[in-house]
């Protein structure tokens, strides 16, 4: 990260680029307020080469959280210094003096290298593939081959693969349910085994309250920033109370889940039957029911040592 400053230059020849688009080269005023308008925010400045810079919203990823305005994911951009970075909203490609920070515009040559480059989504700067060695609880070596599409994101079938494998070490699978949640840039899957059961979670989506739970860091190593692409396990009930309380739709979405087993499942009573597939109908007896379930959760977070 570095200052952003502005020179004497009335105008610039800048690269704005949205999500999921390719970039527009276009003329803007030399000012904060033009950068600010481009970006949505504030702007954070992040070098690239010796010339180029990344302009982004300053509050980008912490507006990309659920429940907040969720900034759609951008691209992953490698940077000066050989890591690379998780950018979302709209970015500004830039030219700039290392020496004296000021913003330049970009040059042809800037231009072109940069339209052929990483830019455009069909040429992300990633690699497509790797695989990733783990140990297994009785320290057999395990690999997995893992996918990433043109966006950088883990392919759902090298993350369901990822997370069946961590599954397994808890006994032989017997069920498994994939969670969507809306704005989280990542895969859930709940697993009932053999032994016990949880959820997996792989995610790149930084989280302080799960890193008790990381697994595996980066998956290249000695390239810290490429792939950062982590598997959380949360298995006991505290471990997977940390998980619904931090994702509120995630424990709607399960305790959904569990009364449509319920409503026809042949190992409740049929009282139990009744109480599910009303629920289900009635919206406010389903608050009821989730209302309970999230007070179970905050006494077992409440018990949880720290």
């Amino acid at each position: 990260m570095n200052t952003l400053s502005s020179n004497a230059t009335d105008s610039l020849r800048v690269g704005i680029i949205h999500p999921g688009q390719a970039p527009e080269f276009i003329w803007i005023s030399n000012s904060l307020q033009a950068k600010q308008d481009c970006v949505g925010g504030y702007p954070e400045l992040w070098a690239i080469d010796g010339h180029v810079a990344i302009l982004c919203h300053e509050e980008g990823r912490l507006l990309g959280i659920p429940y907040t305005l969720g900034l759609p994911y951008n691209r992953r951009i490698t940077l000066e210094d050989g890591t690379s970075e998780r950018f979302v909203g709209p970015i500004l490609l830039m030219g700039w003096n290392e020496d004296t920070g000021d913003s330049e515009s970009l040059t042809d040559a800037d231009m072109a290298a940069w339209t052929n480059r990483l830019l455009h989504p069909t040429h992300p700067e990633i690699r497509e593939r790797t695989n990733y060695q783990r140990l297994t609880r009785d320290n057999r070596t395990s690999t997995i081959h893992l996918t990433f599409d043109a966006n950088t994101h883990l392919t759902d079938t090298s993350a369901r693969a990822w997370a069946r494998a961590i599954a397994r070490d808890w006994g032989d699978i017997q069920q498994e349910t994939r969670f969507r949640v809306p704005h989280f840039d990542g895969w859930i899957g709940s697993f009932s085994c053999s032994g016990h059961g949880g959820y997996v979670v792989i995610t790149a989506e930084s989280r302080p309250q799960w890193k008790p739970f990381a697994q595996a860091g980066h998956l290249l190593t000695g390239h810290p920033g490429f792939h950062d692409v982590t598997s959380y396990q949360f298995e006991e009930d505290c471990d997977w109370a940390v998980l619904e309380s931090d994702l509120p739709v995630l424990a709607e979405m399960a305790t959904r889940k569990r009364l449509q087993a319920q409503s026809h499942s042949a190992w409740v009573t049929p009282e139990q039957q009744a109480t599910a597939q009303t629920a289900l109908r009635n919206p406010q007896e389903f608050q009821a029911i989730l209302a309970t379930h999230r007070a179970h959760i905050d006494r077992k977070l409440s018990s949880r040592p720290l």
